[in-house]
């Protein structure tokens, strides 16, 4: 079973400013004529805090996905927790890319 609310979302180590302060770094090498500058992908977090069923959702530039998700790859992941046990959960991170300010 994957749940999708629970009493406490799984957390990465470091927090969410650790997380923001990669996917800052993340760069769009040719943006597209249809350029939309939201992005979106999910995964699940089991309960060992590994990462599973990696999806991109929105992605209209075919690299940035790949790039949220090679980031989400690179931390430690606390599980979410349902009645005080470690459940699977999934995730989603939304990202918005500004591409006038880069």
């Amino acid at each position: 079973m994957v749940y999708i609310t629970s009493e406490t979302m799984p957390v990465n180590e470091g927090g969410q400013a650790a997380l923001m302060q990669k996917l800052n770094k993340i760069s769009i090498s040719n943006v597209p004529e249809n350029y939309d500058p939201n992005f979106l992908v999910a995964f699940i977090v089991d309960t060992y805090g590994s990462i599973k069923g990696e999806r991109i959702l929105r992605d209209n530039t075919n690299e940035v996905g790949n790039q949220m998700l090679n980031i989400v790859r690179l931390f430690k992941w606390t599980p979410g927790t349902c009645n005080h046990k470690k459940v699977k959960m999934i995730y989603k991170l939304p990202l918005i890319i500004d591409i006038s300010v880069q």
